[in-house]
């Protein structure tokens, strides 16, 4: 559902790559937090070749400081590859009169 789609980027690296920190957030509305996934993805700077992805369900991700470990494109597990992140969700209230159950939910992810 394209109601649910958002793309975010972070400004590349161009120092300490082996080890890189972007200390970005990105912060997004969920309306059905059931069939929402969340997607990492390590690009090369120049081109749009990815090196390492991760895809989880959003209900999935845990609250706080969590490593997301990574994955090639065909979901092969990569053994040092990971992603530091924070993440935290909180609840908005409904508006206009909304059901409970279709409470608009609120993202942050840091990475």
């Amino acid at each position: 559902m394209s109601v649910d789609t958002y793309h975010f980027r972070t400004k590349p690296i161009h120092r300490n790559t082996l080890n890189p920190m972007w200390s970005e957030r990105f912060q997004f509305t969920v309306h059905f937090e059931e069939m929402c996934f969340l997607r990492f993805a390590v690009v090369e700077n120049n081109s749009s070749q990815i090196t390492a992805q991760r895809t989880l369900p959003l209900k999935a991700l845990k609250p706080g400081y969590r490593h997301v470990q990574l994955r090639t494109q065909h979901n092969e597990h990569l053994e040092v590859s990971s992603l530091f992140i924070y993440s935290h969700r909180t609840e908005e209230g409904p508006k206009g009169g909304a059901t409970p159950s279709s409470l608009v939910r609120l993202a942050q992810v840091w990475c």
